[in-house]
């Protein structure tokens, strides 16, 4: 049997819609570009905060901050 329930899906509060993933990469703040594939493993790209500069970098220099929905 085929349900035709058209009632709204519950909504879990803590999920985050659209997540950025603030980062710190040589003291300067910035963001993981999560839709831009690197190069290769264990480098990723990320924007800085100040200038708007994309750039990609060792994931080993990447320090997480903050996780915040868009």
């Amino acid at each position: 049997m085929i349900s035709n329930d058209s009632s709204p899906k519950e909504v879990d509060p803590d999920r985050l819609k659209k997540t950025i993933v603030v980062v710190k990469h040589e003291e300067k703040p910035g963001r993981l570009l999560l839709d831009r594939g690197p190069s290769q493993e264990g480098l990723a790209w990320v924007k800085y905060e100040m200038d708007g500069q994309e750039v990609e970098v060792d994931l080993l220099a990447v320090e997480l901050v903050a996780f915040m929905e868009a």
